[in-house]
């Protein structure tokens, strides 16, 4: 990867390499295979001139890309789960870890990114909250600025731009059940479900609004 300078073979390269992680029957091999992946990259990041930059930052997202598939080949299930996110917590975003500012930075910002591509279709709410969790507890706990303002820039404010298509799509999809059960599609919202404008009334003072859940 190195010496590869051609973008297509570069592009090759890297998922031939991303996709080695498919190779290993158990998980536990393809988490060793990840942590040596990541502590390669902190090891040797400040060694990278300018020029390479580039497909490096390709490498980690495929990488990225191919853990979640294969997290997404075993149903998502929980205690793997735990057990990827503990690791790519452990090597790039833990106060104690050797990860450069360049690794961490890039790692928060592609993360929402490559679970969208792979599991926008399946992941329930719960599910996408344990895979973000993480990162609240980073954001939280760290005494690094820039760590801190690249979480609330790549996951928080990632979330808040994507919530209206998420409520469309929400719409869309009651729809589309009414339709199969022959009921007239309505575009009202769901009963709880709180509506933006002039028509919402507010909570009287000293009282709390209707729950909101993530």
């Amino acid at each position: 990867m190195w010496m590869q300078d051609k973008p297509l073979l570069q592009e090759e390269l890297g998922r031939t390499i991303s996709q080695l992680i498919h190779a290993f029957q158990t998980t536990e091999a393809q988490h060793l295979f990840l942590q040596t992946f990541w502590q390669t990259m902190n090891r040797e990041w400040m060694g990278i001139d300018r020029l390479r930059l580039d497909k490096f930052y390709m490498l980690m997202r495929m990488v990225l890309h191919e853990s979640l598939k294969a997290l997404k080949t075993r149903g998502w299930d929980e205690r793997q789960s735990e057990q990827l996110l503990e690791l790519l917590m452990t090597e790039i975003l833990h106060p104690d870890s050797q990860a450069p500012s360049g690794v961490k930075s890039h790692f928060i910002e592609i993360f929402l990114e490559e679970l969208t591509k792979v599991g926008a279709h399946e992941l329930t709410a719960d599910q996408n909250l344990r895979l973000i969790g993480p990162f609240c507890t980073v954001a939280a706990r760290t005494q690094d600025s820039l760590v801190l303002h690249t979480v609330t820039r790549g996951i928080f404010e990632a979330i808040v731009e994507q919530a209206p298509l998420a409520i469309e799509d929400l719409m869309n999809e009651l729809e589309e059940e009414e339709e199969e059960d022959g009921d007239t599609p309505s575009r009202e919202p769901p009963e709880g479900c709180p509506v933006a404008g002039p028509a919402t009334p507010l909570p009287p003072p000293g009282t709390s609004g209707p729950a909101i859940d993530a």
